[in-house]
């Protein structure tokens, strides 16, 4: 079964089952679980590449460009998130990462990215406008720096 199979797989698995999806710390839990897979899938490709610290900075640039950003935005846009627990919402740095580190394959990164969004408001931290800005971000900061 391709990677992207069981990503789509486990996306869908995540939304849907009632034992796991209706339950709010188990979709922050898992929303973890994507964005650090994301990352580090990212990881292995950089670490795969010809030019390993080219790819590994790279790397590092689009991560950090993207993560200052977000933490630039989200300490000076005060939106409540919905479960109330702080004012940082906008925008989803958990999107934003993994969409940033979607690159070594879009049919696999991108359906991660979109998993990690969904459990991001499945987990009542984000609504569906800071995903989506969170995604966004993501794409557009990983035009910062070509692995190749």
């Amino acid at each position: 079964m391709k990677l992207r199979t069981i990503v789509i797989i486990a996306g869908i698995i995540a939304w849907g089952n009632p034992c796991f999806a209706q339950s709010v710390n188990a979709a922050n839990t898992w929303s973890n679980v994507t964005v650090y897979s994301a990352i580090g899938i990212d990881t292995i490709d950089s670490l795969r590449s010809k030019d390993k610290k080219h790819a590994l900075g790279c790397q590092a640039l689009r991560l950090g460009i993207n993560n200052g950003i977000n933490q630039l935005v989200k300490n000076t846009v005060t939106k409540a998130r919905p479960d109330g627990s702080d004012n940082k919402s906008f925008y989803s740095g958990h999107t934003s990462n993994a969409f940033v580190s979607s690159g070594w394959n879009y049919s696999i990164g991108i359906p991660l990215g979109i998993t990690t969004g969904a459990l991001r408001i499945k987990a009542k931290k984000h609504d569906w406008i800071d995903v989506s800005v969170g995604a966004l971000a993501g794409l557009l900061t990983q035009r910062v720096c070509s692995k190749d």
